[in-house]
């Protein structure tokens, strides 16, 4: 079989760098080469632990341009912080009143099989 070489650009998260390096190592074990196209910060994360084939598999820098709304230096959504979130009871259900108290003496004894 030929060996091919192939590029991969992930989605800039965690979550879907990891996959992509997995596949990667596993094309790198076939004797394909592997470019990874990888934020600046995020591949020098990964450059140390996931590469098994360090000569096959190759991370190729991209500078994240600086976008309006985001804190500079975001490179993957987990630079990204959470919106400030409303307590859970209130997000789930905004429009419920609290349930009624049901009473706590049970008049005659049920028998439970």
């Amino acid at each position: 079989m030929a060996k091919i070489h192939v590029a991969m650009f992930p989605w800039f998260a965690i979550g879907h760098i990891t996959p992509y390096i997995h596949l990667a190592n596993e094309l790198t074990a076939r004797g394909h080469k592997v470019t990874l196209l990888l934020p600046n910060k995020t591949q020098l994360h990964f450059q140390q632990h996931l590469r098994h084939y360090p000569n096959l598999l190759t991370f190729h820098p991209i500078t994240v341009p600086r976008v309006d709304g985001l804190p500079l230096g975001a490179e993957t959504a987990s630079d990204v912080p959470l919106p400030p979130t409303r307590p859970a009871r209130r997000r789930h259900r905004p429009n419920t009143r609290p349930s009624p108290r049901l009473p706590l003496r049970i008049q005659t004894p049920t028998p439970f099989l």
